[in-house]
């Protein structure tokens, strides 16, 4: 059985109780919809079952922390929303960032891999925060930058050079640069709903409500490969 027919019948019996049944339950339909594909996932074997996720010691500074759909720095909540200077305020020194004002507003730091921009419709707020865990395998074998008016490659000076070398925690697991995606995923709460796609795996997402979403870009097409960047984002 493919594994689309195992999604489809497990999604209509879902429904089916759920339309019929007279008894309250607790979860959602969309819920016990997502339990279902992952159960169908795991029955095909796109989800697969790879052991204990490692364990990663504190230590490294800086420390940033992921809990209850908010982000902190350093234990100072970094908030979405808030102005540039409130950001670098709070991670410090070593910012490069842009120098107008009233258009789309970005920092980074090379040192810490660390960087935050403005969205089109809040361009001087800071909507977006990436830390980058690891370089692209493939930089450096290809140059897909866009070419300027005197036909030269256009730097991406909002990108930074730089991955993260301190702690990060996402709900209580350390996750560093050879963390896996299959270890995330397993070690945080459902509620971060945190997923592959159907097709591959490339590029995950999930979300906290109110708010956070979640962007994750992995050095593979497998949720068995490492982690790339992680973005989390208001917009």
């Amino acid at each position: 059985m493919t594994f689309a027919k195992i999604v489809f019948l497990s999604i209509f019996s879902l429904s089916a109780a759920q339309c019929f049944s007279q008894v309250q339950v607790e979860k959602s339909l969309g819920d016990r919809i997502g339990e279902a594909v992952e159960k169908a996932a795991r029955f095909t074997g796109a989800i697969k079952t790879y052991g204990q996720p490692r364990i990663i010691k504190k230590g490294a500074q800086p420390e940033i922390s992921i809990k209850a759909g908010s982000v902190y720095f350093n234990g100072h909540r970094l908030l979405f929303g808030a102005s540039r200077q409130s950001w670098t305020s709070v991670i410090g020194e070593g910012a490069v960032c842009s120098e107008k004002t009233g258009v789309l507003v970005w920092c980074k730091w090379d040192k810490l891999g660390l960087e935050i921009k403005g969205s089109l419709e809040s361009p001087d707020k800071i909507t977006n925060f990436t830390i980058n865990l690891n370089r692209d395998k493939e930089e450096g074998l290809y140059d897909y930058r866009p070419l300027g008016a005197d036909g030269k490659p256009i730097e991406a000076k909002w990108l930074a050079t730089g991955v993260y070398p301190g702690y990060l925690s996402f709900s209580g697991y350390g996750v560093d640069h050879l963390t896996k995606f299959w270890e995330l995923r397993e070690s945080i709460p459902a509620e971060y709903h945190l997923d592959c796609g159907l097709m591959d795996c490339a590029n995950p997402r999930g979300f906290h409500p109110p708010e956070l979403k979640i962007y994750v870009r992995l050095n593979g097409r497998s949720e068995n490969d490492e982690l790339m960047l992680l973005t989390f984002s208001s917009e």
